[in-house]
C-alpha cells in the first residue's frame, strides 16, 4: 500500500492535531502548501499520536476524501486534521473506529 504516516505530540484539549498538508511549488523563493489532492495515489493516512506508543489511527483515504480533507475535484481538501485522544477519545467521533484498525492494511492472496 502507499501510505501516508503522520506524527504528532501537539495536544488540543482532548484531541491532537496534524498537519496534512503537502508542498505544492516553489515561487520567488517562497514554498508553497496546499492540502493532500486524491491524484497522490495514497491508500492510506496513518496518524501516530507520540504520547501513545502502539496506538495507530489507519484511516483508508477513501474516508478521508468522504469527510473532506483531501482535495478532489469537487472539493477543496483541508491542511489539518484532529484526532481524538486514544484514551479519552468518544466512541461517537467517527475515527474511534479506525484505532488500531490493523486488519485493513492485510491483503487477502489471490
Amino acid at each position: 500500500y502507499n501510505i501516508q504516516h503522520k506524527t504528532t505530540g501537539f495536544k488540543v484539549k482532548n484531541s491532537y492535531q496534524f498537519s496534512i498538508k503537502t508542498f505544492i511549488k516553489r515561487i520567488n523563493g517562497k514554498e508553497m502548501y496546499g492540502p493532500y489532492s486524491d491524484e497522490y495515489n495514497i491508500d492510506f493516512f496513518i496518524f501516530e499520536i507520540i504520547d501513545f506508543k502502539h496506538n495507530f489511527y489507519i484511516i483508508p483515504i477513501s474516508i478521508m476524501i468522504e469527510k473532506g480533507y483531501i482535495k478532489t475535484s469537487k472539493q477543496k481538501g483541508r491542511m489539518n486534521i484532529k484526532v481524538p485522544h486514544p484514551k479519552v477519545g468518544t466512541k461517537s467521533n467517527w475515527m474511534s473506529e479506525y484505532l488500531n484498525k490493523f486488519e485493513l492494511l492485510q491483503t487477502t492472496a489471490v
